[in-house]
């Protein structure tokens, strides 16, 4: 059986990092969309939520305590969090994990009111943008879990 080989230690490929922004930034655009065909302050508010979840939320509660603070990791934001808030302690890592689900809303609310949508409207409209709304981050998490974490040499620590 082949070895794993490991990324080095201090940076993950950029085509990667490109790869992962790209969806998330469509998983971000899809969910302003469906949410502003409910009305345009639902969709001004995702869009509030999602940059504070992303640039607060995120770096704050994982990044900060993660190995790869200060280091270019699988998602970019190991650099950028540096800039952002102190170094926490790597052992509570794991700990940190409990915020996801606030980041997990950011995916989750626009898929929930796309199927509401489709349940009500029964169109193709709805219908695509709710199989897209489970697409992207079905494909987000593959880039994660089968790219970055599988290769990652600090994969036993994390829940992904």
């Amino acid at each position: 059986m082949e070895k794993e080989k490991s990324f080095p230690r201090n940076a993950y490929p950029w085509i990667l990092i490109i790869l992962r922004w790209i969806i998330c930034g469509l998983i971000f655009v899809l969910g302003f969309y469906i949410f502003n065909k409910l009305n345009q302050m639902a969709g001004i508010i995702y869009s509030i939520y999602a940059v504070f979840g992303v640039l607060v939320i995120f770096p704050f509660s994982k990044c900060r305590n993660c190995y790869w603070y200060g280091k270019r990791c699988q998602i970019g934001w190991g650099k950028i969090a540096a800039f952002l808030f102190p170094s926490g302690r790597e052992k509570d890592f794991r700990l940190s994990f409990h915020f996801t689900l606030l980041l997990t809303l950011i995916w989750i609310l626009p898929s929930l009111l796309a199927l509401l949508k489709l349940l009500t409207n029964r169109n193709l409209h709805w219908l695509i943008l709710f199989g897209l709304s489970l697409l992207l981050p079905l494909l987000k998490r593959w880039t994660r879990k089968g790219l970055a974490c599988r290769r990652c040499p600090h994969r036993q620590l994390c829940n992904g």
